[in-house]
C-alpha cells in the first residue's frame, strides 16, 4: 500500500471515530437562523449519519457531499431554527424527505475530499421567521486570509449548536502546518486556524465558515489524529463553486 493510500485510510478511520462537536466551541443559546441540523437515515437500518448545513434560500440547503457518499441514505431529516436538537424549541421546524432533491458535486472525491459540496432541494419552500432564515454566500475574489471567521456545527452526540472563531489561514500556512495537509489542501479550499484547540469535529461536516456574516466555506475535514488538536479545519471554498451552486439552486 502506498504512503498516500495509508494516509487516506487514516483520515477515514480517525474522522469516523470522533464523537464530539466543535472542539472548545461555545454553545449557541439562541438559534442561528440559517443553521440546519441533518440526520441522514440509512436504508433498512436505524442507523443515521449526523451532519450540519445551511439554508441558502427558501428551498435549498447547502452541505458537504461527504455526508451522503456511499452511506446508502434513504431519508433526510432536517431541523431548522434550533440551537439544540435534543429538546423542543419554540419556532423550530422539522422537515423529512427522501433524497430525490439531493445533488452532489460530480467531481466529489471521497479520498481527497475535493469538490466536497452538495445541495438539497426542499420539497416545500421554507417560510422565513425570526428563527429561520437564509445566509448570503461569498462570491468575491478575496482569499479572506487573516480575516476573523466562525465555524458552526451541531456535532454528533452533543446535540448542541456550537461555534468557534479564529482567523482564516493562508493556504501556504495551512499546508505547512503538518504533512497531513500537504497533498490534500488546494486553492478550492479555505483553512480555519486551529489555534487554541478550536476545531470542527464529527457531526459538524457541512456546517459553515462565516466571515462578516457571509458564508465563505463548507466544513469538510479536520486533522487525521482527531479534532482535539490545534491543527486547521479545512473547508470547501464557496467562491470556487459559486457558479455551480447558482446553476443548481438559482442562488
Amino acid at each position: 500500500m502506498t504512503t498516500f493510500a495509508v494516509l487516506l485510510v487514516a483520515i477515514a478511520t480517525a474522522q469516523v471515530q470522533q464523537v464530539a462537536s466543535i472542539n472548545q466551541g461555545n454553545d449557541s443559546l439562541v438559534p442561528e437562523p440559517y443553521m440546519v441540523a441533518l440526520f441522514l437515515h440509512r436504508n433498512y437500518t436505524r442507523e443515521s449519519v449526523h451532519c450540519s448545513g445551511t439554508l441558502i434560500s427558501s428551498n435549498y440547503v447547502l452541505t458537504a457531499a461527504r455526508c451522503f457518499f456511499d452511506n446508502d441514505i434513504s431519508t433526510i431529516n432536517m431541523i431548522f431554527g434550533a440551537s439544540a436538537t435534543d429538546r423542543w424549541e419554540e419556532g423550530h421546524l422539522t422537515v423529512t424527505q427522501n433524497t430525490s432533491g439531493l445533488t452532489l458535486h460530480p467531481g466529489f472525491d471521497p479520498d481527497s475530499f475535493a469538490d466536497d459540496v452538495a445541495l438539497i432541494k426542499l420539497d416545500d419552500d421554507i417560510v422565513f421567521t425570526n428563527s429561520i432564515g437564509s445566509i448570503e454566500l461569498y462570491g468575491g475574489n478575496d482569499t479572506l486570509d487573516g480575516q476573523n471567521s466562525t465555524i458552526l456545527g451541531f456535532g454528533l452526540y452533543d446535540y448542541q449548536l456550537k461555534s468557534a472563531s479564529n482567523p482564516v489561514l493562508q493556504l501556504v500556512e495551512c499546508t505547512n502546518s503538518d504533512d497531513f495537509y500537504t497533498d490534500l489542501v488546494t486553492d478550492n479550499q479555505i483553512c480555519f486556524d486551529g489555534s487554541g484547540f478550536l476545531s470542527a469535529c464529527e457531526g459538524d461536516f457541512g456546517g459553515p465558515v462565516v466571515v462578516d456574516g457571509v458564508q465563505a466555506g463548507i466544513i469538510s475535514f479536520y486533522h487525521e489524529d482527531n479534532c482535539n488538536t490545534d491543527q486547521p479545519t479545512v473547508a470547501t471554498r464557496i467562491s470556487a463553486y459559486r457558479d455551480w451552486i447558482r446553476d443548481i439552486s438559482g442562488v
